[in-house]
């Protein structure tokens, strides 16, 4: 790739599988209340097989529902320590 450009279509076809990969471990993480908070080209990471890996969770939040009276949902945020 010249300049950021995809120009052929094998750069297409690896950015697709790139990109969904990405968006997979990001509706993993919603799936299991986890905010990234710092996901960014430098914590995304490839294994041997090519496959996108999520890193650096440092930052990371989760996020706890409450279940009320009214069974309107409560949603706090709980973040590492000393953040906020």
């Amino acid at each position: 790739m010249e300049l950021g450009l995809i120009n052929t279509q094998k750069d297409k076809i690896s950015t697709l599988f790139f990109m969904l990969q990405l968006i997979g471990a990001c509706h993993y993480m919603q799936a299991h209340q986890v905010i990234h908070r710092d996901l960014k080209l430098g914590n995304l990471f490839l294994d041997g097989n090519m496959n996108v890996k999520v890193g650096d969770f440092g930052l990371a939040a989760l996020i706890k529902r409450e279940e009320k009276e009214d069974d309107l949902w409560d949603t706090r945020l709980h973040c590492t320590q000393g953040f906020i």
